[in-house]
């Protein structure tokens, strides 16, 4: 049975579900859970024959509590959540531009202070205070240059173009500001830099102290694209997906990410026979990357793809159900596409949303995990053998159904994820001594890591360990 409410963009989709959480009250939340007629609910609209029986059974609304509820208490924190990220980056980078703290004083009590512009060359976001290397192993360690072009995604415009052409000795297309119909703001961002004969497109992330972007993270609402499955609703808008046959010129005057990018792509290509493009992201970013590779599959774009390098995500959630990793399984294997996903160790957000009967979302395509120890490990959604282990320890490479501890949140790998918390802070102190002083973290880093003993999996997700294990032990083909 289908909603009452007209969807905004039901010519779009045959089926989807979409939660308005910034409408819904306590009272409503309440009904949620206990109503039997869930279109008093005007907050939740669906279309589709299945959706009213499966939103009426318990666990499913169960779900739908959780999502909304988490996204109203991060609306209620948006200013807060702001004012903290705000004062952090301008407390690190007041430091970094007065050489450290004592300087610092000695600046206030003399006048001398440096004040960070938060627009300049050298102003730092905090994604690039954990991690601050600047220099690539080689042009050609693409695992490497994707890595650092997704870290170097989250900075502005002026430290972009400054650490490409100046370390990086590329060329600096331009970072860009894109609408995103989610949050109704142009709040998607990507960089595109280019090398002798690659262009590589970076989706920024998740921002750290960005409610809208952890809304984005947690909604479960979905859209339905026939014949290819259904895919989660904040990505495609983020993206601009949702919009698949208008240009970027035509769609109420507002830029969106996917239909840019692609034009861009090909005025470039077009010039250059030679020239290939890759993609990639983190976090967020992952899921805008292979989201933008999937629309020029949905879209038949046969001339883009055959000039795909690839596409390596690092730390992706997940972005489509069952049917959908088919469709792209199927794609990938047809056209030849080079699909990498990184998942380092306990990072949490590759094993959300959920993957269970309640859950849709599933990951597709083989992913690359890799151990505390680096040790990688090529895992695939088409194989059912399994073999737990503790994330630091050595293992042989073997092909497994799915990264470790699939779902995060399990009590029976709660200690496990601890004690391998623990062993990462200590490793801090041994990589330098190994490695060399480039391999030295950031207290910043040390601090985060030192959090990471209350949530195992916070510190995995930042760049800092996916920087080590592309520059330790990338994959060759070989491998």
């Amino acid at each position: 049975m289908e909603n009452s409410a007209r969807h905004e963009d039901e010519s779009f989709s045959r089926d989807y579900l979409s939660l308005r959480a910034k409408e819904a009250g306590l009272v409503d939340l309440f009904f949620l859970l206990v109503s039997p007629d869930m279109r008093r609910l005007r907050w939740i609209e669906w279309r589709g024959s299945d959706m009213e029986g499966k939103l009426l059974e318990f666990e499913h609304r169960w779900i739908i509590f959780a999502s909304v509820l988490a996204q109203k208490l991060l609306v209620l924190s948006r200013g807060t959540l702001a004012a903290v990220g705000w004062m952090i980056e301008l407390v690190l980078n007041l430091l970094a531009n007065n050489c450290g703290l004592f300087n610092l004083l000695v600046n206030i009590l003399t006048g001398n202070l440096v004040v960070p512009d938060r627009e300049s060359a050298t102003f730092r976001s905090v994604i690039w205070s954990f991690d601050s290397r600047k220099e690539l192993q080689g042009k050609r360690n693409l695992p490497s240059l994707a890595l650092n072009a997704s870290k170097l995604a989250y900075e502005n415009h002026a430290f972009s173009e400054t650490v490409v052409v100046e370390h990086w000795k590329m060329e600096f297309l331009g970072s860009f500001a894109f609408w995103n119909d989610y949050q109704g703001r142009s709040s998607t961002r990507a960089m595109i830099v280019k090398s002798d004969n690659l262009v590589v497109v970076a989706f920024r992330g998740t921002q750290p102290f960005d409610s809208d972007d952890w809304c984005t993270d947690i909604d479960i609402s979905w859209y339905e694209i026939e014949s290819v499955g259904r895919v989660h609703f904040g990505f495609m808008k983020a993206l601009g997906l949702h919009h698949p046959k208008r240009s970027h010129e035509t769609v109420a005057s507002k830029s969106y990410a996917y239909h840019y990018i692609k034009q861009r792509l090909c005025m470039i290509l077009e010039n250059d026979e030679s020239m290939k493009f890759m993609v990639t992201g983190h976090s967020l970013g992952g899921a805008l990357a292979i989201l933008f590779m999937a629309g020029l599959v949905i879209q038949k774009e046969e001339q883009m793809l055959c000039r795909l390098e690839g596409v390596r995500t690092f730390g992706q959630p997940r972005v489509g159900d069952a049917d959908f990793c088919e469709y792209m399984d199927k794609k990938i294997a047809e056209y030849g596409i080079k699909y990498e996903r990184y998942v380092y160790s306990n990072d949490l957000v590759p094993r959300l949303p959920f993957n269970d009967k309640n859950f849709m979302f599933k990951h597709f395509g083989d992913c690359l995990y890799y151990s505390s120890l680096f040790y990688w490990r090529k895992v695939s959604n088409s194989r059912s053998d399994y073999t737990p282990h503790f994330g630091f320890l050595p293992v042989p490479s073997q092909v497994l159904a799915e990264e470790p501890n699939k779902n995060y949140f399990s009590l029976k790998w709660a200690i496990l994820n601890t004690l391998n918390a623990i062993w990462e802070l200590l490793r801090s102190f041994i990589l330098p001594i190994i490695y060399g002083p480039g391999y030295q973290e950031t207290w910043v880093m040390l601090l985060l890591r030192t959090f990471s003993l209350v949530i195992p999996g916070i510190a995995e997700h930042v760049l800092q360990d996916y920087d080590n294990l592309t520059r330790l032990n990338p994959p060759t083909a070989e491998q």
